[in-house]
């Protein structure tokens, strides 16, 4: 049975039909989200949540192509991710929705039309990390999965 890295575990949800999604061995709940019962549509733009506000691009690992080149667009609340899978059968996928943040905006999750994808936000970038948080494979070099901003 061929292994699947986990990046491309959490990234084969976002693509549908890769293969069988399961991140197992971890806590699979979200980091604690802003919750202040505004939709995001509602939510007012602030110091704090327009810092990391832009488009993100970057290639990140992908278990049954060469790549997976991103690109993510985040406004007040909503997102367009768009991405293509690189290799022998190129893909072209895009999505949009909407985005929460935890309380502290250390990390931002994308809804369900992107399979609840989460990142941690850095200084200009965003790293692919696991649900709860955790890094998706301490092994590999954070730069693996990281978008830029731009």
């Amino acid at each position: 049975m061929k292994k699947l890295t986990p990046a491309g575990l959490a990234l084969a949800i976002f693509l549908g039909g890769c293969t069988t999604f399961g991140l197992g061995g971890g806590n699979n709940n979200p980091p604690p989200a802003d919750n202040s019962g505004q939709t995001a549509q509602q939510q007012p733009q602030t110091a704090n949540n327009a810092a990391f506000l832009g488009t993100y691009n970057g290639v990140l690992p992908c278990a049954d192509c060469d790549g997976l080149q991103i690109s993510l667009t985040l406004t007040g609340g909503n997102y367009t991710i768009q991405s293509t899978k690189l290799g022998k059968k190129q893909e072209n996928k895009q999505d949009s929705g909407v985005y929460r943040t935890t309380t502290d905006k250390q990390y931002l999750q994308l809804d369900n039309n992107a399979g609840n994808l989460t990142f941690q936000i850095g200084n200009g970038y965003l790293e692919l990390r696991r649900p709860d948080g955790e890094k998706l494979d301490p092994s590999q070099p954070d730069e693996k999965f990281r978008l830029k901003r731009q």
